[in-house]
């Protein structure tokens, strides 16, 4: 028989902050924009497999800077939750599960729950903190594979194996120049209060 583990042994993590966040069970009165700055710039895109270092920050900046105004700030945290549950490449990510502890009406249970859906539980947080409404807007799915086409195209080379997820159209824009983490989380948060300091944060 298995023995359930207590609450403090379910999977979290200790942020930059000092926060201890729950996957699948993020309250979004702990999410720091601070904290995500720091997470994606330390966070590399394609599992870091790419010739050349891309952070996750960066390509979220990249993102934001495509689409409508009012869905720039959606642009740039729509890989927020990488910052907490780290980036998986695509194909990976949607034959992974995590075993959490959800709530039921009778209590507490273990379950095999889909990264991905925890993934989208953690992000929903996030945009729950920002005032954001979910779910995510069209614009921003787009761009996010714009980027990811004209990333395959700057970042790797011909040795790359067919990328069946290269859905958009080419990319014209110019070629990317990658920013070390320390940069990226600086232009990260720059962003960000271009976009005006989390407009619409709550207190």
């Amino acid at each position: 028989m298995t023995t359930k583990p207590n609450r403090d042994e379910q999977p979290w993590l200790a942020t930059a902050s000092g926060q201890k966040l729950r996957p699948g069970s993020v309250n979004p009165e702990q999410v720091e924009i601070e904290d995500i700055a720091h997470g994606l710039a330390h966070a590399f895109r394609f599992g870091g497999q790419s010739p050349k270092g891309y952070t996750v920050a960066q390509h979220s900046v990249e993102v934001s800077r495509q689409v409508p105004e009012k869905d720039a700030l959606w642009g740039l945290l729509h890989d927020a939750a990488e910052a907490y549950l780290c980036d998986v490449p695509r194909p990976i990510k949607r034959h992974m599960h995590l075993c959490i502890t959800i709530g039921t009406n009778t209590g507490e249970r273990f379950a095999l729950v889909p990264f991905e859906v925890v993934e989208e539980d953690t992000l929903h947080a996030v945009i729950t903190r920002f005032d954001l409404l979910w779910p995510m807007p069209k614009s921003v799915a787009w761009a996010d594979d714009r980027e990811l086409a004209r990333e395959r195209r700057d970042l790797f080379d011909e040795r790359q194996p067919e990328w069946p997820d290269l859905t958009a159209a080419p990319n014209p824009r110019p070629i990317l120049t990658c920013w070390d983490p320390a940069e990226a989380e600086r232009l990260f948060m720059e962003r960000f209060r271009e976009l005006g300091e989390g407009l619409g944060a709550r207190d």
